[in-house]
């Protein structure tokens, strides 16, 4: 789901899309740091457990000392949609995890996070890094995209550990969309023209510990997809201002691979 950044023209451009080979190749990344700290922490049998058992998050893999306990919290998103709007799936809407790892990829992979981030490995037996003070405090995500005939929408929910986890985030992500040419509409309403990459309108809410992002082709069209009730607690108002090099960072993220890049349609 990412579209590609603009990264010049001719034959400099990248024939492949980073952000998505990032978030494919992170078992291979952190899979070894996770069974070496699973093996110090529960021996050889732990770690033959963990394939009857295996995590079930990408949380897990960030962090092991998340796994088995703590995989995160399941996210359900209440279909809102009007009748013209209706839910990918054959037997209902069908959901996706996009995952810590794969939220870091997006980040990284549009330029919110740091390019260099990736290159300091977070363990002995880590390849690269994809911990960032941004995601870090991921505790479950959903995502479920709707058809109105030839145009897609679709609603991201995302549960955070902490209120101040969730303003990052979503701050971010923020972020994130107007460095891909969003102008804000309101406090939490913002527009991509037709024509950019990332063109439509998108919704940006937290509410205490949960995210939630809207997409819909116009403005007219995000509360026909999901309407968000009200009162709200609490907007998003500015971008982030993390630093990449945050000192608070932790170990590093698996991904889903399925749905990654969620500020795209």
């Amino acid at each position: 789901m990412y579209r590609p950044r603009r990264r010049g023209s001719g034959a400099s451009q990248q024939s492949f899309n980073e952000g998505l080979y990032l978030s494919i190749f992170h078992p291979y990344s952190d899979g070894p740091q996770f069974v070496h700290e699973l093996q110090e922490r529960e021996g050889w049998e732990g770690v033959n457990a963990a394939y009857e058992d295996h995590p079930t998050s990408t949380a897990q893999i960030i962090d092991p000392d998340r796994y088995p306990d703590d995989p995160g919290t399941d996210v359900d998103i209440a279909d809102r949609s009007t009748d013209a709007w209706e839910p990918v799936g054959e037997d209902g809407p069908r959901s996706e995890m996009l995952g810590e790892a794969g939220l870091f990829a997006a980040f990284w992979y549009n330029g919110v996070i740091d390019q260099q981030q990736i290159t300091s490995a977070s363990g002995e037996y880590a390849r690269y890094n994809y911990a960032h003070p941004l995601t870090n405090g991921w505790d479950g995500d959903s995502i479920v995209v709707y058809e109105d005939g030839d145009e897609q929408a679709h609603v991201f929910e995302s549960e955070w550990e902490t209120e101040s986890d969730a303003e990052e985030f979503a701050s971010g992500y923020a972020e994130l969309l107007t460095g891909n040419a969003a102008e804000p509409i309101d406090n939490r309403t913002y527009q991509v023209d037709e024509g950019e990459s990332f063109a439509g309108a998108y919704r940006l809410v937290q509410n205490g510990t949960t995210v939630t992002i809207v997409y819909a082709p116009t403005v007219e069209a995000l509360d026909e997809v999901h309407a968000i009730e009200e009162p709200v607690t609490a907007s998003v108002a500015t971008p982030s201002t993390v630093s990449a090099t945050d000192s608070d960072q932790t170990a590093a993220a698996a991904s889903t691979g399925s749905s990654d890049g969620i500020a795209t349609h």
